[in-house]
């Protein structure tokens, strides 16, 4: 009786050692509980805080690429109005190289036509020459016959006869010298001709000089803009490849960000429902140690704080790096539109030198000789020892005579 009462007393006092050991360890559980949650809590604010900034972040990130979005709108309408500039200047320089070589093509066309007509005007005026030197030998023997059967047959006639004779003769010069009258208008006209030829031709080439001079002035302006258009360029490539260096130097800096507390937050949490005791108290002995070292949970911190600075020059530099390929292929292009510029211009030079070298065959070809006065004709057609004609043709002037005596008789 007394022995089942000791282990009766021995069981409650067992019982209530293990109640009390029961209920310590439940405060301890609930302490560590109640710590647990207030580092949650905590984690949870500074979860929050670190989402706000981030969201802050984002938002500056976001005002800051439509800034550059911004601007680069305006530097692509700004390169469009650029190219639509280049492309009507493209445009008027093929105009003006068609005009310039309609032109030419018109001034051969005229120069042949020219030295076609200078060659059949010296033709004429040769044949006139040889006509009026025909005349002019005719005359003196036409004069001797005459003169020798009037001496003859004056003896025989009578002087009213003689005097019909003589002004039939005279009939007769006055029509010989109205016919070598008319060959000199002829003349006069042949040369005033190919003058007035040789003055447009003239007038021709010093009108394609000064268009010349015109293009040459042109080309000299676009030449100069085009330097100042390239060094603009260059200016902008070298910009531009600093730029690109430093962006792909900047994503050479930047890794992988590590999980954010708040997932391994949760994802305690999710694991915490299906541990057992002794691991929850293993895990909350780490978090008192844990509490002991402050400084752990500020390295903590600032590594996030790191991490999300990275973030942020990460985004800028992608942004960065966007907009520097889009200025490097716009100065791509605006090289190569300046190549076919030089090109363009470089064509316009070889026209211009085919000009020049026409101009200086033309230069070079011989003058007409009906520029200024040409010198006077004088042919003497000797009617007697004392009785002379002196025939003077002039350019311009009209034919005159002058006789030393007239109708002077012989003493025969």
């Amino acid at each position: 009786m007394f022995r089942q009462r000791d282990i009766f007393k021995e069981t409650i006092a067992a019982d209530r050692l293990e109640f009390e050991n029961a209920r310590t360890l439940w405060a301890y559980d609930r302490k560590a509980s109640e710590g647990k949650l207030a580092d949650q809590i905590e984690q949870y604010s500074t979860a929050m805080r670190e989402v706000n900034e981030l969201r802050q972040s984002k938002t500056e990130l976001e005002t800051l690429l439509a800034q550059e979005r911004k601007v680069w709108e305006e530097e692509k309408a700004r390169g469009a109005q650029e190219l639509r500039v280049a492309k009507g200047e493209i445009v008027n320089c093929h105009k003006k190289a068609q005009d310039m070589e309609a032109e030419r093509i018109k001034w051969e066309k005229d120069r042949d036509t020219w030295e076609s007509e200078n060659v059949h005007m010296s033709k004429k005026v040769a044949e006139a020459m040889d006509e009026l030197l025909k005349v002019d030998d005719g005359l003196p023997a036409f004069w001797t016959q005459l003169l020798e059967t009037l001496e003859e047959q004056q003896t025989e006639k009578e002087p009213g006869e003689a005097q019909n004779c003589l002004d039939g003769a005279s009939r007769v010069t006055s029509s010989l010298l109205a016919q070598v009258q008319l060959l000199a208008i002829s003349l006069r006209k042949v040369k005033e001709g190919a003058l007035a030829k040789a003055n447009e031709s003239k007038a021709e080439i010093a009108k394609l000089q000064r268009k010349a001079a015109k293009f040459e002035e042109d080309r000299a302006k676009d030449r100069e803009q085009w330097e100042q258009e390239r060094e603009r360029s260059a200016e902008q490539t070298s910009v531009a490849k600093k730029l690109l260096r430093k962006a792909e130097k900047d994503k050479g800096k930047q890794h992988t960000p590590p999980e954010t507390q708040t997932s391994s937050s949760c994802a305690s949490k999710a694991a915490s429902s299906n541990k057992t005791p002794e691991e929850e108290i293993c895990e909350l002995k780490q978090t008192v140690k844990a509490k002991r070292e402050p400084n752990k949970s500020l390295t903590t911190k600032n590594t996030k704080l790191a991490e999300k600075a990275q973030r942020s020059s990460s985004h800028s530099a992608a942004a960065s790096t966007s907009s520097s390929v889009d200025k490097v292929k716009k100065l791509t292009a605006k090289v190569k539109k300046s190549e076919e510029d030089v090109r363009k211009v470089t064509a316009k030079e070889e026209k211009q030198a085919r000009i020049a070298d026409m101009e200086k065959m033309l230069a070079a070809y011989p003058p007409s000789q009906a520029k200024g006065s040409a010198p006077s004709v004088s042919k003497h057609i000797y009617l007697s020892d004392s009785d002379s004609v002196e025939i003077i043709s002039r350019p311009g002037t009209p034919l005159r005579s002058s006789k030393a005596g007239k109708n002077r008789k012989s003493n025969k």
